[in-house]
């Protein structure tokens, strides 16, 4: 999994990609964890769905 984009303000950019490293490390070993192939992850305000197919 990929992070696409990240708005954090005024983050200096190091600090940003240090955290966007850690949250992608994070998101892959939860994904890796799911008993499906995860196709599509859609965040929307207060919700997150994950499309994908039975392994």
């Amino acid at each position: 999994m990929k992070v696409r984009a990240l708005d954090l303000g005024p983050v200096p950019a190091p600090v940003k990609d240090q955290l966007i490293g850690a949250i992608e490390r994070s998101l892959n070993e939860f994904a890796a964890s799911l008993p499906i192939a995860v196709e599509r992850v859609t965040f929307r305000s207060g919700c997150m769905a994950i499309s994908g197919t039975t392994r």
